[in-house]
């Protein structure tokens, strides 16, 4: 067991790479089954412009256009929005908050326009899960009052996403929410 733990830590990036591997293929796993009918058919989503969150298909592929214009990138406003609570505050509307929001970059979304194109025809499951994988990594993430987007890549990531991880304490651990 002391080997092991040598091992980790000695090789730290290549733990952190093959543990934000498998977290990214876990969720593209999980979106591709929701896209095909399985789970919820709702998710949470972002107003860039009017700092709101809102419920609409998760059929929607960020960013997307909203009603409010586009956004001070000069993009589409809408976008994914990761909502968490402290314990059991799901259910509440008031202890609930976003964590951060996140949108396909402009090669991410050819990606996946080039998997849809391919249909479900068995035959291109294993290239469209690739444009998949490719797309899901490609992905890029800001806090709800940022002004840059970071992809999980950059160095600052971690240290930015920090921030709402840490906001519950105590037993109250951080829950993921869903509409």
């Amino acid at each position: 067991m002391d080997g092991l733990r040598e091992w980790l830590r000695q090789n730290q990036s290549i733990v952190t790479v093959v543990v934000v591997v498998l977290l990214v293929a876990a969720l593209g796993i999980a979106m591709m089954n929701m896209r095909q009918g399985g789970g919820k058919k709702t998710a949470y989503f972002y107003d860039l412009n009017k700092k709101e969150l809102f419920v609409d298909s998760v059929d929607k592929r960020p960013p997307f256009e909203v009603g409010s214009g586009a956004a001070p990138d000069g993009g589409p406003a809408g976008v994914a929005a990761a909502v968490f609570a402290c314990g059991d505050g799901c259910a509440d509307e008031s202890k609930r908050f976003v964590g951060y929001v996140t949108k396909y970059t402009d090669q991410a979304v050819k990606w996946l326009e080039e998997a849809d194109a391919m249909g479900t025809d068995p035959s291109t499951q294993g290239k469209r899960s690739e444009l998949w994988m490719k797309a899901e990594i490609s992905q890029v993430y800001m806090l709800p009052d940022g002004t840059k987007w970071l992809s999980m890549q950059d160095p600052s990531y971690e240290k930015a996403m920090a921030g709402y991880r840490a906001r519950c304490t105590g037993d109250d651990k951080l829950t993921t929410c869903a509409p």
